[in-house]
């Protein structure tokens, strides 16, 4: 098993952002998406159309994440408490995923420290990624990420760019 994490975040309801890390360093600090002065919206609706951001909607309020990443397929046997699996395309150029609170789009800081980096070979991916509810409350994200055709071949719903996970 290839994995790398286990990484922790908290969220404060609208859930994750994954994200290519080079897309990210593209980002300005400052006002947010909704701001009419912030520009860093346009870069983000680019990277999710070239497949390179995911918005991750978890359907819930503020939670802790447990995330893992892993350079194989899910398992055949879903793990104990198993809540939901969803797959989508995620393109990595850089060689790292970010993935951070959603919330951090509305007033970006390109230095936030509840970043989640994590290093994987560059190239294109169809994630599966399994939700795991703890029982204290913890919401455990698995992300395997499984090598796939660039996004013009995938099909069209895994490049839309926002994964409802509920």
């Amino acid at each position: 098993m290839t994995r790398t994490g286990p990484f922790c975040c908290f969220a404060q309801g609208l859930g994750l952002v994954a994200i290519d890390s080079a897309v990210e360093a593209t980002f300005e600090d400052g006002p947010g998406f909704e701001h009419p002065l912030g520009r860093n919206h346009v870069a983000l609706e680019a990277a999710m159309a070239r497949g390179q951001a995911v918005m991750l909607s978890f359907g819930q309020g503020q939670v802790d994440y447990l995330v893992q990443v892993f350079l194989e397929p899910a398992p055949d046997t879903p793990p104990e408490n198993f809540a939901v699996a969803v797959g989508y395309t995620l393109v990595v150029d850089s060689g790292e995923i970010v993935i951070r609170d959603t919330f951090n789009l509305l007033s970006w800081d390109g230095q936030a420290a509840e970043a989640i980096r994590a290093v994987v070979p560059p190239g294109c991916y169809f994630v599966e990624m399994l939700r795991i509810d703890d029982p204290n409350g913890l919401c455990i994200l698995h992300l395997h990420l499984n090598p796939s055709q660039p996004p013009s071949d995938a099909p069209e719903d895994a490049l839309s760019g926002w994964v409802d996970v509920f």
